[in-house]
C-alpha cells in the first residue's frame, strides 16, 4: 500500500523563496516524517500482536469467534515466543519511501487469514496487525511532515 501527499501552495512558496530551498525543506520534512512514521507503525503493529485490539470491527470479531479454528474464543494472536512481534522491521529508502515488513513465514496468514495446515484444512481467521497499525498512523505521519515543513520554512524566514 502506498499513498501520496501534496503540499498546497508549494508553487507560490517556490516563487517567493526559491525552488531549490523550498524543495530541500520539503524533502527533509518528508525524510524525517517517513522515518518517524515507520517507527510508529512498527511499534503499533507489535502492540496489535500483543493485544486483542487488532482493529477488527465488532461484527468481524463476532464472526471470527464463531469459527472452530479459534480455540481461545478470541481473535487475539496467541503469542508464544514473540518471534512474529520481534520480526517486524522498518526501513526508509531514498528518504521518501518507508517499508514495514516481516520475514516470518506465518505472518501473512495471520494478517489476511486463510486455510493452513496439512492439506489446507484449518481455517485461520484474519488477525490483522500491520494494516491497522498503518491506518492508525497515516494522519499523524502527515501531520508530522506538515509541522516539519512549516518549521523549516519558518527557519528560512528568520535568516537575514
Amino acid at each position: 500500500m502506498s499513498f501520496r501527499a501534496e503540499i498546497k501552495g508549494i508553487d507560490e512558496l517556490r516563487r517567493k523563496l526559491g525552488g531549490e530551498i523550498v524543495d530541500t525543506v520539503a524533502a527533509n520534512a518528508v525524510k524525517v516524517g517517513i522515518f518517524a512514521g515507520t517507527q510508529n507503525v512498527k511499534a503499533a503493529a507489535r502492540e496489535y500482536i500483543a493485544t486483542s485490539d487488532n482493529g477488527l470491527t465488532e461484527e468481524q470479531r463476532a464472526a471470527a469467534a464463531q469459527l472452530s479454528a479459534i480455540k481461545t474464543g478470541s481473535n487475539q494472536l496467541q503469542v508464544r515466543t514473540g518471534r512474529l512481534q520481534n520480526s517486524i522491521q522498518s526501513t526508509v529508502e531514498n528518504g521518501n519511501e518507508g517499508s514495514i515488513y516481516t520475514n516470518v513465514e506465518y505472518a501473512r496468514i495471520h494478517e489476511l487469514g486463510g486455510f493452513a495446515g496439512r492439506g489446507g484444512k484449518v481455517l485461520i481467521p484474519a488477525r490483522p496487525y500491520l494494516l491497522p497499525a498503518l491506518m492508525k498512523n497515516i494522519q499523524p505521519t502527515l501531520d508530522f511532515i506538515k509541522a516539519e515543513f512549516i518549521s523549516g520554512i519558518k527557519k528560512l524566514g528568520a535568516k537575514p
